[in-house]
């Protein structure tokens, strides 16, 4: 079964309210629109490492798992909806 990529800027309902106040991390940041990327050139060890983190964290921004992921926010907060 293939992951279906939700739609731009949709985020889980606890970090609404953090995002509205937030500056962009970046150029590439998941607060500005743009065209949803999902995880597709993650490997294997990314896609562990992405869910230790947010296992251990589930409330952090996309923006602060992406610098521990070493990975774009956009793709870090895409990878949090596809497996909720």
């Amino acid at each position: 079964m293939e992951a279906q990529v939700p739609k731009p800027n949709r985020l889980p309902s606890h970090k609404t309210l953090e995002v509205e106040n937030r500056s962009p991390c970046g150029e590439d940041c998941f607060i500005l629109p743009f065209n949803a990327t999902g995880p597709d050139s993650w490997s294997a060890q990314e896609v562990e490492l992405f869910l230790i983190a947010y296992g251990y964290a589930p409330d952090t921004l996309a923006c602060d798992l992406a610098v521990i992921c070493r990975k774009p926010c956009r793709e870090v907060l895409s990878t949090e909806i596809i497996i909720q």
